[in-house]
This record gives structure tokens, C-alpha cells and sequence, in this order.
């Protein structure tokens, strides 16, 4: 058996920075793993937050804007400084864009609770049904079109329990999964500074 030796180059890759490598293995691991389940695309909840903008991010340039589609889902405590940014980010990178409201939803949920929640207070139930309203609704996307969910909180967050679940920790796959919330500030800073198409924060 004859054998093919392959010279070997002597060229050595330039090692990345710290924050430049991890922005990179993020995109890779989104890409590799949507690509190797054969989704269509992704769809994520867009709040106008630097979380849900950094993931946006990551998406688009793992599977391109073509194939990514975000959906801000806005209810009356939502600022106008949300709507503007998850307006202006979807616009920038040319995304599939949608603004579904979810005041009916959740009104509808809490009146069909009314005879049970009857007297008892106001508290983190009612807050978490507004999270649990938005997945009914991205998952929904989700089924009807096959692209799949993509959660948008940071290790920080899911370390300490400040998600829902069923709600905003939905999702096939979290790209920020191992970034801690200064992760995040850096990595999009990062993307800022060597990407001109999108301001992160």
C-alpha cells in the first residue's frame, strides 16, 4: 500500500483574542448545531434587551439574516426604548420581523384562572404567565414553520434561577448558555467594534 504523505505547513494561525475566540466558538457551536438537525432557521423572542440583541447577533452570523426570524412580543410595562431597539436591530440586519402583543393573551389566561386565583394576592404568578405567554406564542412559530426556538438568557441568569421556566428558558438551544452577563457586555462590544452592521448596546 502506497502512502500519500501530506507536508505539513509551517504556517501557525494567529492566536485570537480572549473575547474574539469565544464570539467565534459561540457562532460555530449555534451554527453546528442547527445545521447538523437540518432546521430551516431560528426563531427568538426580541425584547430590545443587549441579551436577545447579542443572541440575534450570533444567529445571523452563524445561519445568515435570510434564515432568522425574531418576534417582540410587547406588554404595557414594555418602554418605548424597547420597541425602538428591537425595531432598529431587526432593521439593521434585515431580518424577519414581527410585533405580536400579548395583553389579550395574558388577559385570557388570568380570567380563566380568576375562580381559582379568587382572593389569593398578586404575585410572581402573574408576572411569570406574561414569560409563558410569549413561548405559547414563539413556540407556536416554532411547530408551524419548524425553525427552531432559540432561548436568549445568560449563565448568569440560568445559575441563579432569574428565568422561567416554560416561559424564557424555553428553547432547542441557548447560544449564551456559558456566557455570564459580563460575557455578554464584552462580546458585544466585541461585535461592535468589527462588525458594522449592528449596535449592541
Amino acid at each position: 500500500i502506497q502512502k500519500t504523505i501530506v507536508p505539513m505547513s509551517n504556517s501557525i494561525e494567529p492566536k485570537l483574542e480572549e473575547i474574539e475566540s469565544i464570539y467565534k466558538a459561540l457562532v460555530k457551536g449555534t451554527r453546528d448545531y442547527i445545521s447538523k438537525h437540518n432546521f430551516p432557521g431560528v426563531v427568538l423572542g426580541l425584547s430590545g434587551g443587549i441579551d436577545s440583541a447579542l443572541t440575534l447577533a450570533i444567529a445571523c452570523d452563524a445561519i445568515g439574516s435570510d434564515n432568522v426570524r425574531a418576534v417582540m412580543m410587547p406588554f404595557k410595562y414594555t418602554s418605548k426604548m424597547s420597541l425602538e431597539d428591537a425595531q432598529l436591530q431587526s432593521s439593521i440586519l434585515n431580518i424577519q420581523y414581527d410585533i405580536l402583543p400579548i395583553e389579550t393573551l395574558y388577559d385570557a389566561a388570568n380570567n380563566l384562572l380568576l375562580p381559582i386565583f379568587d382572593g389569593a394576592k398578586v404575585d410572581a404568578t402573574e408576572e411569570n404567565i406574561q414569560s409563558r405567554a410569549r413561548c405559547i406564542l414563539l413556540m407556536a412559530i416554532s411547530n408551524k414553520f419548524g425553525e427552531m426556538l432559540i432561548s436568549t438568557g445568560n449563565k448568569s441568569e440560568i445559575s441563579v434561577g432569574y428565568t422561567t421556566i416554560y416561559g424564557d428558558m424555553n428553547g432547542g438551544f441557548c447560544a449564551l448558555k456559558d456566557a455570564y452577563k459580563t460575557d455578554v457586555y464584552n462580546l458585544s462590544k466585541w461585535r461592535n467594534d468589527n462588525y458594522s452592521d449592528l449596535f449592541l448596546g
